[in-house]
């Protein structure tokens, strides 16, 4: 296996070095970092530098991403976690077929090389697996296979979308105290609508359903994640210098099936989530021929899950609100410089399981630099 990604490693770096030669390649890479503090004593860094190469050949699309990421993390008990690395590479591959048949086709591959860390000190795992608080939150996975297809249809006004892909996962060391973890394979559907009512206001309408497979340890049934539904609902409204988007998402998890020691799994008694709900309104100005600018605003909320309060998996309601601003410059055919600023607040109803489930708040800072030859 290891030799197979190498080679194919290999033919993608050929790919994009012979690629100027027969169509334009971008190359992407910045700094990004996140921060976070909590009302609980802890707090962490974590800054990556992300590296992406990407090109068109006719119909084809080919993307290869991995990034450099280096964690520090303080504990509410003053223990420091310190760690970093290469993450897994990302290696996207899509066709599309357009205007040649009643609907349009979009074909994609997506990869994922293992070339990044596993076996993290269990401690180190956690930290940085909350997605509200850092951008990247493994270090390293499996070798997952991940096809899928989209088939698009347009009627004048009306655009519908629907598609389908699978996850196959591979094993790896999720920690120090997962080894050998077989995450489970996992199915997609997705669909979208889209009306235009003029040249200037538009509304979507989406969903997807997701199923997962079971998670295994050493060869035995670990744990079930339930299934997950998202259906949202957004809204486009654009003039000649500046667009106005806005969208409410509802996330629906299901029960999850747990591990009774013995490679049973069993129902949870309650729900471990709670109900997501999602709000997101954003502008984009057009400041000049080559300077753009984004207003950005999230408002999340989570409800507290079905555990009663004096249960160790309980989690209270909580909220996060989100805004930010990114401005990008574009200098010449070549060149293009962009820079982000985010900040976010998150309220916790105090939780008397967990003293550590406490409000915390952070932010972002990133630049990009594009080059396309």
């Amino acid at each position: 296996m290891r030799a197979a990604m190498n080679a194919f490693l290999t033919l993608m770096a050929i790919l994009f070095a012979a690629a100027p030669a027969m169509a334009e390649v971008e190359y992407k890479s910045g700094f990004h970092l996140d921060w976070w503090k909590s009302d609980s004593g802890q707090s962490a860094t974590q800054y990556h530098v992300p590296i992406e190469v990407s090109t068109e050949l006719g119909n084809f699309g080919f993307k290869v991403l991995t990034a450099y990421v280096q964690n520090d993390v303080e504990g509410s008990d003053g223990s420091d976690h310190s760690f970093g690395g290469i993450v897994d590479t990302r290696v996207n591959v899509d066709y599309a077929v357009i205007d040649r048949w009643p609907v349009d086709i979009l074909f994609a591959l997506d990869l994922n090389l293992p070339t990044g860390q596993t076996n993290l000190l269990s401690a180190e795992a956690i930290s940085i697996s909350n997605p509200d608080t850092v951008t990247i939150t493994r270090m390293g996975e499996g070798f997952n296979v991940n096809p899928s297809i989209s088939i698009v249809k347009q009627w004048d006004s009306l655009l519908a979308a629907v598609g389908l892909g699978t996850i196959i996962r591979g094993q790896y060391d999720a920690a120090n105290t997962l080894k050998n973890y077989d995450p489970g394979d996992a199915r997609n559907l997705t669909a979208a609508l889209e009306y235009h009512f003029n040249d200037r206001l538009a509304a979507q309408l989406t969903g997807s359903h997701t199923e997962l497979d079971k998670d295994r340890l050493d060869g035995e049934d670990y744990f079930q994640p339930g299934n997950i539904n998202i259906f949202g609902l957004g809204i486009t409204y654009a003039m000649d210098r500046w667009t106005l988007n806005g969208s409410f998402k509802s996330v629906l998890r299901e029960k999850n099936e747990l591990s009774t020691g013995s490679g049973e799994l069993v129902n949870e008694d309650h729900n471990s989530y709670g109900d997501e709900r999602i709000v997101d309104l954003s502008c984009r100005m057009k400041m000049t021929e080559k300077t753009n600018a984004v207003l950005a605003f999230q408002y999340l909320t989570l409800s507290e899950n079905g555990y009663p309060s004096t249960n160790s998996f309980y989690t209270s309601d909580r909220s996060k609100t989100t805004i930010g601003v990114e401005v990008s410059h574009q200098f010449d055919t070549v060149w293009e410089l962009g820079v982000r600023l985010q900040r976010f607040t998150t309220a916790v109803d105090r939780n008397p399981v967990d003293a550590d489930d406490t409000d915390f708040d952070g932010g972002t800072a990133a630049f990009w630099i594009a080059a396309r030859f």
